[in-house]
């Protein structure tokens, strides 16, 4: 089966963690404006719109804690959810295969189908998904934000971004072109 089909099978789990991640990047994202109104209010000198903002700030860092202690903690429970449906795919399809079949892989070939390779899957496929899915939640919602404020803000990032991934990649090439003299 294919990583995104154990994603389906466990769709409600999934959408909990899913459901966490907005909430961590919206707080994570309030968090920053909420500061930077606290710096607007005392730069206005108002002690009542500073207090205010003190105290958005501490309720959005309260609710981002319970954010941050409930998303490991459903992630946990989806992955492993889904680790089980993977072990129990591969068990029914050995089950099904027969006696000849089996004994044309080495029994710690199966053995390291349940173990190493289901780890492997966990670790690259659905905690890098998970994470994945955060980042890009977190650059929509900081665009977002950003576009709030002004547009020509999130042009100036998005030129910025661009210009982040293109240079590497410019001395990367030329590197490989005149330095020859550098170990592989």
């Amino acid at each position: 089966m294919r990583l995104n089909q154990y994603f389906l099978r466990h769709w409600r789990m999934g959408l909990l963690v899913a459901f966490l991640l907005i909430a961590g990047t919206v707080l994570n994202t309030a968090y920053t404006i909420t500061l930077g109104n606290i710096l607007t209010a005392l730069g206005h000198r108002s002690a009542s719109g500073t207090l205010m903002w003190l105290v958005a700030t501490a309720i959005v860092l309260t609710l981002f804690s319970l954010q941050h202690y409930l998303e490991p903690v459903a992630e946990t429970a989806v992955n492993e959810a889904m680790g089980l449906s993977v072990r129990r795919d591969i068990t029914a399809r050995l089950a099904r295969t027969s006696a000849e079949q089996f004994h044309q892989q080495p029994v710690p070939e199966y053995v390291s189908w349940l173990t190493n390779d289901l780890s492997t899957i966990n670790d690259y496929g659905f905690e890098n998904t998970w994470m994945a899915a955060g980042q890009a939640l977190q650059v929509v919602i900081g665009g977002a934000a950003l576009l709030h404020y002004n547009w020509s803000l999130t042009v100036l990032v998005l030129a910025l971004s661009l210009l982040m991934l293109l240079v590497p990649h410019f001395f990367t090439t030329n590197c490989q072109i005149k330095c020859n003299f550098l170990p592989r």
